[in-house]
């Protein structure tokens, strides 16, 4: 969450909508986050957010299912796998 909030602070000096909307979809994934772990909710939850296709937003969605999953040791491959199956549902 802290890496989270880091990323939001260091895009804050970008201009324009591009930058909204970036700092909208990392700080929605931070309140899905914050809500799937403090509800016990999981992967489901903390995927609710609108994917735009941005590679850092990807990266995030993936660290978020590292966590989520934490308890597992996971591969990339089973990463790469729950990301497709949860965000096409």
């Amino acid at each position: 969450m802290r890496n989270l909030l880091v990323t939001l602070l260091l895009l804050a000096p970008l201009t324009g909508s591009a930058a909204d909307s970036v700092c909208e979809n990392l700080a929605g994934m931070a309140k899905s986050a914050a809500v799937a772990r403090d509800n016990g909710h999981s992967l489901k939850a903390a995927l609710s957010v609108v994917n735009n296709g941005d590679d850092d937003t990807d990266k995030l969605v993936r660290n978020t299912i590292r966590r989520v999953y934490s308890s597992r040791a996971l591969s990339p491959e089973e990463i790469e796998e729950i990301y497709l199956s949860k965000c096409m549902e």
